[in-house]
């Protein structure tokens, strides 16, 4: 009983931290673009609090100093074991990416609702990759989201189509009045697209490492330690060929405000 309570307690815990994390970073990401943080720090900086967090859970675990954290970080590190990992770093790097784009361009509630086919990722990719039993209720459970998530996203997009309704008087101002709604529309796909691709680099990313974790007897905070690091170095390259100009007139930490550091916090820590 007592164990059911601590996995219910983390369990709560885990959706308090995701929920926390999106309506976040969906208020950080609906400031004007000119005053924004920079998306590509924000996933940069996240990546380097959770390298640290694995650093501390080595340390924990291992019950370990300075030297002996040291020592687990080379043995973790310098390793051919760590290209293994390269490609669940790189999938949960763009899956961030994406994330925070996506939120730019859909609300909160939208995005929520059409993030939750990640569940349904994770099973098809665990059912293609690792080949592992999915019983007919399962799949039953995962229709049925399906089907109302796309339901859900009819309903939303009907509303839509609502509140852009009505034109304007003359005919040049209707006539930008349609760019205008086109351009929203087609925002909208694009967030929308952007939900779906992170739904899939967050199935594929989980199978994968379930599949290390398996094969290799390396601990989950060392496992934790390559992934992070790993991440933190292709998150630093995307944020230095996709925004170097922007970051060396405005430095990095520029649209920074206190939402966005908890935005960053909670986003690694979960």
């Amino acid at each position: 009983a007592s164990s059911a309570v601590v996995s219910g307690g983390l369990f709560a815990g885990y959706v308090a931290i995701q929920l926390s994390t999106l309506l976040l970073a969906s208020a950080a990401q609906q400031r004007d673009v000119q005053t924004r943080h920079v998306d590509s720090t924000a996933v940069t900086l996240s990546e380097l609090v959770k390298l640290l967090i694995s650093l501390v859970g080595i340390a924990a675990t291992e019950r370990v100093m300075l030297r002996g954290l040291l020592r687990a970080v080379r043995q973790s590190l310098l390793t051919p074991s760590l290209l293994r990992v390269a490609l669940p770093a790189l999938l949960y790097t763009v899956q961030n990416n994406v994330i925070y784009s996506s939120l730019a361009r859909v609300d909160a509630v939208t995005f929520q609702i059409t993030y939750q086919l990640k569940l349904a990722a994770s099973v098809l990719a665990s059912r293609l990759l690792l080949g592992k039993p999915v019983s007919a209720g399962r799949w039953a459970s995962v229709g049925l989201l399906t089907a109302g998530v796309v339901l859900v996203q009819l309903s939303l997009r009907a509303e839509d189509e609502a509140a852009l309704g009505g034109g304007a008087e003359d005919e040049q101002a209707e006539l930008l009045d349609e760019v205008a709604k086109g351009e929203r529309r087609r925002s909208r796909a694009i967030g929308i697209c952007g939900v779906l691709a992170a739904c899939g680099c967050s199935g594929l990313a989980g199978a994968a490492m379930e599949a290390l974790l398996k094969e290799e007897r390396s601990s989950l905070p060392r496992r934790n330690l390559q992934v992070s690091a790993v991440s933190l170095l292709l998150a630093t390259a995307h944020m230095l060929s996709s925004d170097a100009q922007r970051l060396w007139r405005g430095g990095l930490l520029q649209g920074y405000s206190p939402l966005t550091y908890a935005m960053v916090c909670f986003d690694s820590t979960g």
